[in-house]
C-alpha cells in the first residue's frame, strides 16, 4: 500500500461529495484549469514542497524521456492548444485556486 486516508465523517463526506459535483458541472462548461493526471502528479508529490510538487506536474504534462506527455492527448490540446508549456499552466490566473479546491481535501485526509 503506497498511501492511506484518514476516513471522513459520513457529514463531511457529504459535503465533500456536493463539493465535486459543483466542480464537475463548472468544468463542463469551461476547461478545468488543472490537467488531470498533471494535477494529481502534483498533488502526490504536494508532500515534497511546491518546488518539487511544480516539477511533477511539469514531468507530467510535458514528458520525458520514460513517460509520455499529457499535453499530447487529443482532449488536452482542445482544452490548452498545441504544446502549451507546463509553466504557463502553473503561472495561469485560476490555477492554484482550483489546485487547492479539489486537492486540498484529498490533501488534508492523507495519513502521515
Amino acid at each position: 500500500i503506497a498511501m492511506r486516508w484518514q476516513p471522513l465523517p459520513p457529514q463531511d463526506a457529504a459535503i465533500q461529495i456536493a463539493h465535486l459535483l459543483r466542480l464537475a458541472q463548472q468544468g463542463a462548461r469551461v476547461c478545468w484549469p488543472v490537467p488531470p493526471d498533471s494535477g494529481l502528479a502534483r498533488a502526490l508529490a504536494w508532500s515534497k514542497g511546491e518546488r518539487d510538487a511544480d516539477q511533477a506536474f511539469i514531468n507530467r504534462w510535458q514528458g520525458g524521456f520514460s513517460s509520455w506527455a499529457e499535453r499530447d492527448q487529443a482532449d488536452m490540446k482542445v482544452c490548452f492548444g498545441d504544446d502549451c508549456d507546463a509553466k504557463r499552466l502553473l503561472n495561469s490566473e485560476g490555477f492554484e485556486a482550483a489546485f487547492q479546491a479539489l486537492y486540498a481535501p484529498l490533501l488534508e485526509a492523507r495519513c502521515r
